[in-house]
């Protein structure tokens, strides 16, 4: 019994270490919420604290998210569709949150409990190993290799929803809920081909020009894909962060 004691107060004392390391930068302002410039101040400031998150906090286990590594990826097409394409990326990396820039934070009601925030990425690529199976177009494709994509202007709409837990008179808006949605605004892939089966006399420039061609609509097919793996990314960070950091430390009310 006395032992468990022991490792508790080991524990508390640890992650009291852990949270004494880390404070903001001096330079993040406390936005006033009832401030009727408020979104103007909370777009200065959540720029900035997207910064600090995808640079990393080692102190309270934020990992960096410039590059982002990703196992796998499946993207999957519905039953019906002229891109009925199964796609599967392996061992990505995506380069490029790191310019991410935080334009818009209409919908933020701190109040509420609320965070929005609208962000685009000049440039996002992902270079990856890759297999596909199944035709765009009438263009039968099977076969597996490299791919590297780019997407212009990229463009991210956060939402995430808290509540309120107060500890030790800080007020900690805890991760309920996150809904995010990407915007495609342009881009390009090029893919090389290491292996072909069934697909005799197509080039890796037939596929591309064929994909380049239809991206936009590939890109509306898969979305829901990609934006689950990006979730699933960022999701760690900003619960992670908001367990640490107060809304007395951000806002002023």
């Amino acid at each position: 019994m006395r032992m468990n004691f022991v490792h508790l107060c080991l524990v508390l004392a640890l992650l009291a270490c852990v949270r004494a390391n880390f404070t903001l930068p001096p330079d993040i302002q406390k936005c006033n919420t009832s401030d009727p410039n408020f979104n103007t101040c909370a777009v200065v400031s959540f720029n900035k604290l997207v910064h600090l998150g995808v640079t990393g906090i080692p102190s309270i286990s934020i990992k960096p998210l410039d590059p982002i590594f990703l196992t796998q990826v499946c993207f999957v097409s519905s039953p019906g569709s002229p891109i009925s394409m199964d796609v599967q990326l392996q061992n990505a990396t995506v380069y490029g949150f790191a310019n991410l820039r935080v334009v818009s934070t209409q919908g933020t009601n701190i109040n509420n409990n609320v965070i929005a925030m609208k962000g685009v990425i000049p440039q996002m690529r992902v270079l990856s190993n890759y297999s596909m199976d199944g035709s765009i177009m009438g263009l039968s494709l099977e076969r597996f290799g490299t791919v590297d994509i780019v997407f212009y202007n990229y463009t991210i709409n956060y939402q995430s929803y808290h509540y309120p837990v107060v500890k030790n008179n800080l007020t900690y808006l805890t991760v309920r809920n996150i809904s995010l949605d990407t915007e495609y605004h342009g881009g390009n892939v090029a893919y090389t081909t290491d292996q072909a089966t069934s697909t005799l006399g197509i080039t890796d420039d037939d596929i591309n020009n064929v994909i380049n061609q239809n991206l936009g609509d590939i890109y509306n097919e898969y979305e829901a894909t990609v934006n689950a793996a990006i979730l699933s990314v960022i999701s760690t960070s900003v619960v992670g962060f908001n367990n640490e950091v107060s809304r007395e430390e951000l806002f002023v009310k």
